[in-house]
């Protein structure tokens, strides 16, 4: 039978500790040194401590007065916010400025791609172009005299108003293709007369071109805007008033230009102008308390009082597009919100 081995027995000792002398990354440290650690420090020495709370520090620019940081945020190059301005790798994005409120502070900086964007002044800048930057939100207003609408296709070319029958009767020995504005129901419906089947198809989706200096400046296709303020001009017919009221609210762009822009809609006359009010085409962000970054949309929460309501709240923005946070066209890109039930943030 084999016998097992026989161990000697090590000697004991005990090494006392008095004195922790902080962080040494070496290869050969001293008693009390540590090689690595983590949130720990030796402030209190000899005493070994948690490491203090991290904090904001300041700027220093060469001339000026120390100005504490409201925000920071790791990239390939650093990027923080010192008082009013904006920097990337310690260079200022000029021309890019955000709130020194109190209120308003400390910010919240995400990035998304190759764009930073940074709450609650809702801004951004391109890393990659520091050129593309601005707010993140658009707001433009002006008279409705000064707007016109219009029947167009979706690709923004005007239909031949002239051309178009209007009325609760269709027109007699139509040609192939013609249209008729049906106004014999609750709701006016664009047909076109179909040779082949030999009856008035309704044309499901129709637009209206509206044009106006500007309106279309920095919108792109599948943006979507808030649209308040079109009337009809004093002394329209109740059905051209209701066509153009129906503009209001939350629209998709299906097509635009510097100065127009087509969304969904139908309006059976030509209108040079619209009454004397102020017309906002807009683009909002929500605001919010957190924002981070997945699967390339931005989401926030929002918890308090907005507009003097109470919400609690999630939102997401469209996929691949942190400007657009009310696109709902069915889609799997559209963007998101949910509210929150029960109490509690």
């Amino acid at each position: 039978m084999r016998k097992m081995p026989q161990l000697m027995q090590t000697a004991k000792s005990t090494q006392m500790t008095s004195a922790f002398r902080g962080y040494n990354h070496n290869e050969i440290i001293s008693d009390g040194e540590m090689y690595d650690m983590q949130n720990m420090s030796g402030d209190h020495y000899p005493l070994l401590t948690l490491r203090g709370k991290r904090g904001i520090s300041s700027y220093d620019v060469e001339g000026q007065n120390p100005v504490p940081l409201t925000g920071i945020h790791g990239r390939d190059q650093l990027v923080f916010v010192r008082g009013s301005e904006v920097y990337y790798g310690f260079l200022q994005v000029t021309g890019l400025t955000v709130s020194t409120d109190p209120a308003m502070n400390p910010k919240k900086i995400v990035s998304f791609g190759a764009y930073v964007c940074i709450w609650p002044d809702k801004v951004y800048f391109n890393t990659a172009d520091l050129t593309d930057k601005g707010s993140m939100e658009r707001s433009w207003t002006a008279s409705g005299e000064s707007i016109s609408l219009t029947m167009c296709r979706g690709d923004g070319t005007n239909y031949d108003m002239t051309g178009i029958e209007v009325g609760e009767n269709p027109p007699e020995e139509p040609e192939n293709g013609a249209l008729w504005i049906d106004e014999s129901g609750e709701n006016d419906v664009l047909r076109q007369w179909s040779a082949t089947t030999l009856e008035w198809v309704e044309i499901a989706t129709t637009f209206v071109k509206i044009t106006a200096n500007g309106i279309g400046t920095g919108l792109k296709e599948y943006d979507a805007i808030d649209l308040t303020g079109m009337e009809a001009a004093t002394g329209s017919t109740a059905r051209i008033q209701a066509q153009v009221s129906a503009l209001n609210g939350s629209k998709i762009i299906y097509f635009a230009g510097e100065n127009y822009i087509v969304v969904a809609g139908l309006i059976s006359q030509t209108q040079n102008e619209l009454k004397d009010e102020t017309v906002t085409a807009a683009m909002t962000i929500p605001d919010m308390d957190y924002v981070c970054e997945s699967n390339n949309r931005l989401w926030g929460c929002k918890y308090g009082i907005v507009n003097g309501e109470v919400v609690n709240e999630i939102h997401a923005s469209k996929l691949g597009d942190f400007r657009n946070w009310k696109c709902y066209m069915g889609l799997s890109t559209d963007s998101y919100t949910a509210s929150v039930g029960t109490d509690g943030v």
